[in-house]
């Protein structure tokens, strides 16, 4: 197994053939909250929020994944870059699967 990062999805064409199973993240790598409310980071800040707070981690971690997932269901998502629809479409051509990994609940 091999784990790449890039800093554009168009990077790893160059890296997949008929052998390749491609794995990728959905949430901030391919799909993107069209506002910071509902973003990754928005969760994170809320979680650092609520314990300092005195709320203890795993608590303050649980409420904001709560809120989060809350938040998908009313925030429009964005393509996080131009092309990411053609470029996963190419990915599906060449390899020999492509799987999205994400925290999301499956009915968004």
């Amino acid at each position: 197994m091999d784990i790449r990062a890039c800093s554009a999805l168009r990077e790893v064409l160059s890296e997949v053939d008929e052998d390749t199973v491609v794995f990728l993240d959905v949430d901030e790598t391919l799909l993107r909250a069209s506002s910071h409310a509902g973003s990754e980071g928005w969760e994170k800040a809320l979680t650092a929020e609520l314990k300092a707070l005195g709320v203890s981690p795993d608590m303050a971690w649980r409420s904001s994944c709560y809120a989060w997932q809350a938040m998908q269901r009313v925030i429009p998502t964005q393509a996080c870059e131009g092309e990411t629809a053609a470029v996963v479409a190419e990915l599906q051509r060449k390899a020999a699967a492509v799987y999205g990994l994400t925290a999301r609940h499956p009915a968004l």
